[in-house]
């Protein structure tokens, strides 16, 4: 089985033309041209089919050369990748720039979290300059949730220039009422849109030229209540009536419309082989000369189309080339309802076969599976779908398949082992890998298992199809089978042999039979071992696994897995303290595989590398890719990812001196990953200690106990017990562990990091050590410990480790300087940073008396403001406008409590806030 690609089909993005019976609606236009003038998100055209929808917003977007992006929508549309796909290919057709940046997160299995996805796109949107009108025409077939929520958040976020068009059936749920409570909303309805008298006089008589009287101008426009297409059909029976006036009567006194009886009209007026055409090709959602070849077995069935379109017999043109056209929706309804009528359902049943049979053939695969589902031929459809539902999962349109395989029986489902496999899958993800999901997910895996064991169950020798097919089953079953296990948090040594099993029945590389889709499998199994590996605490065996998921995953495009494995080898050389052999993996792997600067799966590469850099106390160079980074990670389906990157954010933001952003930064990680709470709110007491705020830090270790804490909580409460030692609170908590208890935990820690070789873990605890033995004024074991660190960093370049301690580590470094031989250069790094590093932030004695601390540029400010400079010459000393330095200082102002500069300044030498770093030792 071949991987087959998905096509976007361009028809999907053309500007409808104006049909050749278009009658003029300026009062129309008016409101639209309105919503481009006021502060409106949305623009709504809601009424049912046949109302002329479509075309208005075609004839107003020529007429006024506004900028589109159009975009036709179908039912295949409710799978959010591809909903979010085509509307990227949309815009792009306006502007290339936009949705770059989001997609190639929608080619990964699971989507993306909404938030980023939607914040990305909003932020390409901005780059627009002039307006631009997203149309999404028959926006009526989405009823996925999520795509809603994701319109109403793009709708939330919409850059002012930018409008939102939906033409619908139906009123959407994005909110309708908020939008319009805020005049946000520009709507045209069904009684705006319903042909008024002199409108139907005029495409009757002026258009099509009937020469009807008032009276039976006024009995259709009554009986069609102004709806356009029902007035389009009577023109069309019209022609050639003797009698006029008698047909109008004769309609008048039939049903509401009377569509049958106009129809039948319209068909007895064609010759048999144009009315055989008609109902042979109303089964197709889209139209050209060789599809309709297919179906009918006529030849030349584009010269057919030209001449239908001529006849004004509501075939649409969808392209400029006249290739592709589609009949109006009830022009084709009425017509299938005729051909169910006319036709044997075995008759019927070879029309579909033979649409869908050309449209895969073509690459049309949605299109096809659709043909067959709309037959209905289930069997069909689950042929298709054996065929390419791999690769339509590897593309990640997984609501797409999972709605698909839900629709066929269980009776065909379960007789077919590929699709029961598959079916595993897209359930574990439709539900969100919840217990629920995974319960039904295994039940499917078992009748999958079973369904191949029956089919191998009668000894025969298998056909080389029958046979390429029990394989690609069996490795699917394998893989959902280790990945099921992992999901659902089994034992790492289960996961481990199921992985191994399964990658043991993958066909070897240099098989004829593999392909990508074995490819991909055999990258997401490495990936799924090494990470059970890593769970068992062996990174030997791990390493290798990675190694392969990093190559298999290159060479079939597999990014998500390739990028993954980087990431945790990163990882592993990281935990043994080697810093430059991590940092050049992620560097080299990004040139490798590519993408670096687009690809979602490289935010954590990115994010590894800036935290490195950070550690080795390159700001700027942190700078850049953590925040390239966190924008990438943004757009990854783990949460956790983004925590990662946003805690190494902050630390840089500290690092700098800006608190008050640092924090802020937290608190937003904190909202969009709320399962590592508890994580990442301890880095927040860390960032407060470092500030000197010691208070807030003992609230949060009041009644904590180190043996319960998880290993990153646990380090900071060691880290409060001794900011609490070296400077007691008047108010100490009720209860904390004593310094005994914090030794012991640092002896179990150290001896931890020596039985599994974290190295890094084993730097970070003796430098903790170090800071222990000197709050006990033990000053040989605290340099004892501070050297241990030292040996162990000075290798990958440690530098903030050290740094980020603050005073006390500063202190014992000076105390070992010039004392130690080949450490000597490096201690003397590690002071000359820490000297750099205090000149950016507060003393601790002033930001413990500060209800918020200054920022580094606060104090830069303040300094020229204390040296004399007016507000214009600190701008053009520092480089910013005036009304930042104006917004500088009314910050300040507020965070000393004072009203005027000469307060400020005595405050800021009143808390010693001018005076240069180092620190004195007050203790």
């Amino acid at each position: 089985m071949g991987s087959m690609p998905g096509p976007l089909i361009a028809t999907k993005f053309h500007v409808p033309a104006s049909p050749p019976d278009w009658v003029p609606r300026p009062q129309l236009l008016a409101p639209l041209d309105s919503a481009m003038q006021r502060p409106c998100k949305l623009i709504l055209l809601s009424a049912p089919a046949g109302f002329g929808k479509t075309t208005l917003v075609a004839q107003w977007l020529r007429q006024r050369e506004i900028p589109a992006a159009w975009l036709s929508l179908d039912r295949d549309d409710n799978d959010p990748a591809r909903f979010w796909r085509y509307v990227v290919a949309a815009l792009q057709t306006a502007d290339d720039r936009l949705g770059l940046s989001i997609g190639l997160s929608l080619e990964a299995p699971q989507l993306p979290p909404l938030e980023g996805l939607i914040a990305a796109l909003a932020n390409d949107l901005s780059l627009v300059e002039g307006p631009l009108v997203l149309v999404l025409d028959d926006y009526h077939w989405i009823e996925e949730s999520d795509i809603h929520a994701g319109l109403s958040r793009l709708l939330d976020t919409l850059p002012p220039k930018i409008r939102i068009l939906l033409a619908t059936r139906a009123d959407p749920p994005l909110g309708l009422a908020r939008l319009r409570g805020n005049d946000q909303l520009a709507e045209t309805r069904t009684t705006d849109l319903r042909f008024t008298r002199d409108e139907a006089a005029a495409f009757l008589n002026n258009v099509h030229q009937l020469n009807l009287t008032d009276q039976d101008v006024e009995f259709l426009e009554r009986r069609t209540e102004g709806w356009i297409v029902g007035l389009q059909l009577a023109a069309l029976s019209l022609r050639r009536q003797p009698d006029r006036h008698a047909f109008v009567t004769a309609f008048a006194g039939d049903d509401r419309y009377g569509m049958d009886y106009l129809l039948e009209e319209v068909l007895q007026q064609q010759t048999p082989a144009v009315h055989s055409f008609l109902l042979q090709t109303a089964i197709l959602e889209r139209l050209c000369g060789p599809l309709c070849e297919a179906v009918t077995g006529m030849a030349d069935a584009a010269a057919m189309l030209h001449q239908l379109e001529e006849a004004n017999l509501f075939l649409l043109p969808l392209d400029n080339r006249r290739y592709w056209y589609r009949y109006h929706t009830l022009f084709a309804d009425l017509l299938r309802r005729r051909l169910r009528q006319g036709r044997t359902e075995a008759e019927r049943l070879s029309l579909y076969r033979r649409a869908s049979l050309w449209l895969e053939r073509e690459g049309f695969l949605a299109e096809a599976v659709s043909q067959a589902f709309a037959a209905p031929d289930f069997e069909l459809a689950a042929d298709l779908l054996e065929r390419h539902v791999l690769s339509i999962f590897f593309r990640s349109e997984t609501m797409l398949a999972h709605t698909w395989l839900k629709t066929l029986p269980e009776a065909v489902l379960e007789n077919r082992p590929l699709l029961c496999a598959m079916y595993t899958n897209t359930i574990a993800h439709s539900g969100g890998f919840g217990p629920a999901a995974l319960r039904s997910a295994d039940g499917w895996l078992k009748k999958a298992e079973q369904a191949l064991a029956d089919r191998e169950s009668d000894g025969a020798e298998p056909d080389p199809q029958e046979a390429a097919y029990r394989r690609l089953a069996r490795s699917l079953i394998g893989l959902s089978r280790a990945y099921l296990a992992l999901w659902r948090g089994d034992p790492p040594a289960t996961v481990v042999a199921l992985a191994q099993r399964a990658l043991e029945d993958l066909p070897a590389e240099d098989d004829p039979a593999t392909d990508s889709n074995f490819l991909r499998m055999r990258s997401g199994l490495n990936n799924n071992l090494a990470i059970s590996y890593l769970a068992l605490g062996d990174e030997a065996a791990a390493t290798p696994a990675l190694a392969e998921a990093r190559r298999v995953g290159q060479a079939c495009g597999d990014l998500l897995n390739a990028y993954a494995a980087v990431g945790m080898q990163c990882d592993i050389l990281r935990r043994k303290g080697r810093l430059p052999e991590a940092c050049t993996l992620c560097q080299e792997e990004l040139k490798n595989l590519g993408g670096g600067d687009s690809i979602p799966y490289a935010g954590l590469v990115q994010i590894y590398i800036g935290q490195i850099q950070l550690e080795w106390n390159d700001l700027e160079a942190a700078d850049s890719a953590l925040t390239r980074g966190v924008a990438l990670s943004r757009l990854t389906a783990t949460p956790n990812i983004l925590a990662i990157g946003s805690l190494a954010l902050a630390d840089l933001q500290q690092a700098r001196g800006d608190f008050t952003d640092a924090l802020s930064t937290l608190r937003q990680s904190e909202e969009s990953a709320p399962n590592v709470k508890t994580w990442i709110e301890s880095h927040r007491i860390r960032l407060l200690l470092r500030q000197g705020r010691s208070d807030e830090a003992a609230l949060w270790a009041q009644g904590r106990l180190l043996e319960r804490e998880g290993q990153e909580e646990a380090l900071t409460l060691a880290r409060v017990i001794l900011a609490l030692h070296r400077a007691p609170l008047r108010n100490p908590p009720d209860s904390l562990p004593g310094m005994e208890a914090l030794r012991q935990f640092m002896e179990r820690e150290i001896q931890a990091t020596s039985d599994t070789g974290w190295i890094d873990r084993r730097i970070e605890l003796l430098v903790l050590e170090s800071l222990y033995w000197h709050v006990q004024n033990d000053p040989g074991r605290a340099a004892s410990s501070l050297l241990g660190a030292l040996a162990l960093a000075q290798p990958g370049g440690y530098i903030r480790r050290f740094v980020d301690e603050g005073e006390p580590i500063f202190l014992l470094l000076k105390g070992i300087a010039g004392k130690t031989g080949e450490l000597d250069p490096y201690i003397g790094r590690l002071l000359s940073a820490q000297t750099a590093s205090g000149e950016t932030r507060l003393h601790s004695s002033a930001a413990q008396q500060l209800v918020e601390p200054l920022s580094a540029r606060e104090v830069e400010v303040l300094r020229l403001l204390a040296a004399g400079d007016t507000n214009a010459e600190i701008a053009q000393k520092l480089v910013i406008t005036l009304n930042t330095t104006k917004k500088h200082i009314t910050h300040i102002f507020g965070k000393l409590d004072v009203a005027n500069r000469a307060e400020a300044i005595a405050r800021a030498k009143e808390l010693e806030l001018l005076v240069d770093w180092p620190i004195r030792n007050k203790s």
